[in-house]
């Protein structure tokens, strides 16, 4: 559990630093047109990181995920 935990919180590190590559590679000129594209990209990711988790979790789900599936005696 400590993995996800940790694995988590470096995928918000990334998160939060992972555009500034990206700004800073562009030309100033551009900065803004890319912005743009930019933001569009973080929207998509931001809709299909969760769906990727859902079915993943949906496929082999982790025990006590989910309460639909106990087994009840």
């Amino acid at each position: 559990m400590a993995l996800v935990f940790g694995a988590s919180f470096f995928f918000v590190v990334l998160d939060v630093v992972g555009g500034l590559p990206f700004l800073m590679s562009v030309k100033p000129s551009e900065r803004t047109e890319m912005s743009a594209v930019y933001s569009s990209f973080r929207d998509v990711s931001g809709i299909m990181t969760p769906g990727a988790a859902w079915l993943v979790l949906f496929v082999a789900p982790l025990p006590g995920s989910s309460p639909s599936r106990v087994r009840r005696s």
